[in-house]
Formats: C-alpha cells, structure tokens, sequence
C-alpha cells in the first residue's frame, strides 16, 4: 500500500519469518537489471525513469493544448 509503518522491525526477524531475499527487498527495496537484455544489446529510449516521466508529461500537455482528450 505504500505507506510507511510507524514500527521499526529488526532485520533478522524479517529474514526469520520471510527469508532473506524477501526480507532484503523489504528493507532495502529491489534494484532490478535486465541483465540480458542488456548483454544482447538493446538500449532503452529513457534509460531513467526521470526522462521518461518528463518525456511523458510533455507528451500529455501537448496532447492537452491541442484540445485532446
């Protein structure tokens, strides 16, 4: 839900009853590579998700002054 929980919770305790891979992903939130896709070479538009987000808002006034929906 996205919210912050107001009580902390020891490290081990998560790994206990999760594991640690889940655990790790609470605590510490994911970081995700496309490994592969990358070896074979492919190169995103907006490697960012800052250019992406301000391509798409630009996008969207556009679309706005023209009187689109």
């Amino acid at each position: 839900m996205w919210r912050p929980w107001f009580l902390p919770a020891p490290e081990f305790a998560l790994n206990l009853v999760f594991g640690s891979e889940r655990a790790m992903v609470m605590t510490k939130g994911q970081h995700v590579i496309p490994k592969r896709v990358l070896d074979y070479g492919y190169e995103y538009y907006h490697p960012e998700i800052n250019s992406a987000c301000a391509n798409l808002a630009e996008m969207l006034n556009e679309d706005v002054l023209k009187g689109g929906p």
